[in-house]
């Protein structure tokens, strides 16, 4: 008697594991068919292997491993945009490669609100007065600096930025003080946050 009750539960068991399935199997059908319209092959594939909206929040946008957005709100000081971003949980952007450095660009240029300043990076000069990025690594490999750049360490331009507008198309780098008068609000660069997806 025990024993096909032993059987009466493992098939029950089994039927719960393959309605659980198929239930996780219409649940990703169903936002397949909502993100990409139809549901065939080429939608699974995406889904699965490509689907950069899959890894990021809304209103970031997906690049390596990361996901980037970008604040269009001018922003003052290089301390306000870093909590800015971290409160949405990422950090200011860090580029480590010309191919990253062109999708920051890209991302800047494609922005309905950009200033002549570009967007902040995560870049800071620390008391060594060597460049820092946000994430407390050093500054060591890919550069952009605009010709003529960095500025004196004496100098109060301790962060770094990434130029809008026209200087974008050429990818430049200038470091900047990192508190701006609000005199400057218009001019003032907006906020690039970056986190991991």
């Amino acid at each position: 008697m025990s024993f096909i009750i032993i059987i009466i539960i493992i098939i029950i068991i089994i039927i719960i594991i393959i309605i659980i399935f198929i239930i996780i199997i219409i649940i990703i059908i169903i936002i397949i068919i909502i993100k990409y319209g139809s549901y065939n092959e080429i939608a699974i594939f995406r889904y699965f292997l490509f689907s950069s909206e899959s890894r990021c929040s809304t209103g970031w946008v997906a690049y390596g491993k990361s996901c980037f957005l970008i604040i269009d709100i001018p922003t003052l000081e290089w301390n306000d945009a870093r909590r800015n971003c971290q409160r949405l949980g990422g950090d200011l952007a860090k580029i480590t490669s010309a191919a990253g450095n062109q999708f920051i660009c890209n991302l800047i240029f494609d922005q309905t609100k950009t200033t002549t300043l570009g967007a902040l990076l995560g870049l800071h000069r620390k008391a060594d007065t060597k460049f820092y990025w946000a994430d407390g690594s050093p500054l060591t490999g890919y550069t952009a600096w605009s010709s003529g750049e960095l500025n004196s360490p004496s100098t109060d331009q301790k962060c770094g930025h990434i130029l809008g507008q026209t200087d974008c198309r050429r990818s430049i780098w200038n470091d900047m003080s990192c508190s701006m008068d609000k005199p400057n609000i218009e001019r003032a660069p907006v906020t690039l946050c970056q986190k991991t997806s």
